[in-house]
């Protein structure tokens, strides 16, 4: 296999005017306000994507949902641990019941929590259409 080395690209020379004799510099120098291109909204055009992601609006309700299914599984876990250090006396092995329950609800709501929170912050690859409504 043959090495290729790297040619450089070839470069445009920007029209530097010439300057003849008698004429002032300001009339080689061209003004700022020739330069500038007037504003077009047209320009300025956002992608089908970006606006439709730009105008979602939040599922409340899911969102409220996710929190309390979050809560309710940190209050199962912290009652799954009062029974197996016995500060709460119950049913025999009411601790494994406690621990599964919060499991069950813990880890769906706090996986949607983590959605929203990033769709929040506006992170790269989170919308709030990821999470059900």
């Amino acid at each position: 296999m043959r090495a290729r080395g790297y040619q450089q690209l070839p470069t445009k020379e920007p029209d530097v005017p010439t300057k003849q004799q008698g004429s002032h510099a300001s009339e080689d120098v061209p003004s700022k306000q020739a330069a500038k291109k007037p504003f077009k909204m047209s320009d300025y055009k956002l992608e089908s994507e970006t606006y439709d992601i730009l105008i979602s609006k939040p599922p409340v309700g899911s969102i409220c949902v996710a929190v309390f299914l979050t809560l309710l599984g940190i209050a199962c876990f912290v009652s799954a641990w009062l029974h197996i250090t016995q500060r709460i006396l119950g049913k025999e092995q009411a601790e494994i019941g406690f621990t599964i329950l919060g499991l069950l609800t813990f880890i769906p709501g706090f996986f949607h929590v983590r959605i929203a929170y990033y769709a929040w912050q506006g992170r790269p690859g989170f919308t709030w259409d990821m999470i059900p409504s």
